[in-house]
């Protein structure tokens, strides 16, 4: 298993919940990282492709948002094949910060 990248662990965070267009992703990653992480078009886009191509995410077809000016958008999913739980695990979150995945209880670092 691959080394799971940051904008991968937002993406599919923001999509655990609910089916999400574009905008929404970067929205709903702006908001659960209190405006930490502000994904950019290139790099959301260029990962949602690669995570399309990859399985670990699907189109789910397009839909009116009427909170954006009605605009059409492409509304994407988490596939049933992909494992996100696997990600969520503590080993999951250790491949993604590369850290040695031991909290000290006194001080809650690693």
């Amino acid at each position: 298993m691959e080394a799971l990248t940051p904008a991968v662990f937002h993406i599919l965070l923001a999509l655990v919940d609910e089916d999400r267009h574009g905008y929404g992703i970067m929205l709903e990653i702006a908001e659960r990282t209190n405006q930490q992480i502000l994904m950019g078009p290139g790099t959301l886009y260029g990962t949602l492709k690669r995570m399309l191509e990859g399985a670990l995410i699907e189109e789910c077809g397009e839909r009116i948002d009427p909170d954006l000016s009605n605009e059409r958008r492409r509304y994407y999913r988490i596939t049933n094949g992909a494992d996100v739980r696997q990600w969520l695990k503590p080993s999951g979150f250790t491949r993604l910060c590369g850290c040695s995945g031991q909290v000290s209880a006194k001080d809650g670092t690693g």
